[in-house]
């Protein structure tokens, strides 16, 4: 399917563009207090992934931030980092300076995060650029000779996989899952040029009347320690000791689908297509069979260990280190020797 029998099917259609002169592909980066959202890294290395395979120059834009923010991006893979430092930018000023960035600078493929600001920013964008926009995609990839972008996303609940082109409009759009993508090491060696622009003075239709701040917990999204289990755990005892060694190491706890289902682990820890992604420094599965359901939400681990009486089981095979035998053993013993030997900031450090 692509974009043009989306336009046909419902009463409109695309303007053709053969988009001989749109060259380039673009991450739109969001900022935090620390630099740049972790879904912007994600995209920038897999941006600098397909601006290699075409040829073509890979560049951000960063708006909200100082110059060390933007300098992350260059050393993630940008060529050129586009940043204004103005703070709290609303909706309204973010949609009109990328109209016209875009507008004037003409890149074939513009990225950015299927995250609240991305999410209503990106159909606005699209829409003054007469363009399509695939949302929320968990793979991208290229027809290199037809220049497109193949963007993957999941349809019917997660029990298929829809691949969506724009073969006609430009620039070709799209807004990425978080942890859809593995964040690569930044090189500190690599050359960029940062160039300072001036946001639009849009007024945001927006007032902020309060806020309120609270104890936030990091979500499981951005966990960088996840002990995850499956139908495996067997019951409420396997639960138990799934969350010992989780506290153990400092890390969260998930589950399989199956096991959020057996009342293992909360549903709103759930590791699945329905369920939240997840790209953690150190994965462990526990009793996790490895179904493509459950896997396709974790592959993006740094180091991923599976504990498991299966030796047979997939996620064994796709484990970088896996542990055969009876988890009832195996979980006391490693709770016991993390609980005496080391902290959790150490592990997660190591891991």
């Amino acid at each position: 399917m692509d974009l043009s029998d989306l336009a046909f099917l419902m009463g409109g259609e695309l303007p053709e563009d053969n988009g001989n002169d749109w060259r380039g592909i673009w991450v739109v980066a969001e900022p935090t207090p620390d630099g740049v959202s972790r879904v912007s890294r994600q995209m920038m290395s897999k941006a600098r992934e397909l601006g290699d395979r075409l040829g073509t120059r890979v560049e951000a834009v960063l708006l909200g931030a100082d110059e060390s923010a933007a300098a992350i991006l260059g050393q993630l893979g940008a060529d050129t980092v586009y940043f204004s430092g103005e703070e709290e930018l609303g909706a309204d000023a973010w949609v009109e300076t990328l109209a016209n960035l875009l507008t004037d600078k003409r890149p074939e493929i513009v990225l950015l995060a299927f995250s609240p600001l991305g999410r209503e920013v990106a159909p606005r964008v699209a829409q003054r650029l007469k363009t399509g926009l695939v949302a929320d995609v968990q793979g991208l990839d290229l027809d290199e000779a037809e220049r497109l972008l193949v963007a993957t996303r999941e349809s019917f609940g997660g029990r298929s996989l829809a691949a969506i082109t724009c073969p006609t409009a430009r620039p070709q759009m799209a807004t990425v899952h978080p942890n859809a993508f593995r964040e690569v090491d930044p090189d500190h060696t690599r050359s960029f040029e940062v160039v300072p622009i001036n946001a639009s003075e849009a007024t945001s239709r927006v007032r902020v009347i309060s806020q309120e701040s609270g104890a936030v917990s990091v979500p499981l999204e951005r966990a960088r320690v996840v002990v995850c289990g499956g139908k495996g755990l067997g019951g409420p005892e396997g639960g138990r000791l799934l969350h010992e060694l989780a506290q153990a190491l400092g890390g969260h706890v998930a589950g399989t689908r199956g096991a959020v289902e057996a009342g293992y682990v909360a549903s709103e820890n759930e590791v699945s297509a329905r369920g939240t992604s997840i790209a953690p420094d150190l994965y462990i599965g526990v009793g996790v069979s490895g179904s493509m359901d459950h896997t396709d939400a974790m592959r993006q681990s740094r180091l991923i260990v599976a504990i498991n009486q299966n030796a047979d089981a997939p996620l064994v095979s796709l484990a970088d280190i896996a542990l055969v035998g009876n988890l009832h053993e195996i979980l006391p013993a490693l709770t016991r020797v993390l609980s005496t030997k080391t902290t959790p900031r150490q592990i997660a450090t190591h891991a």
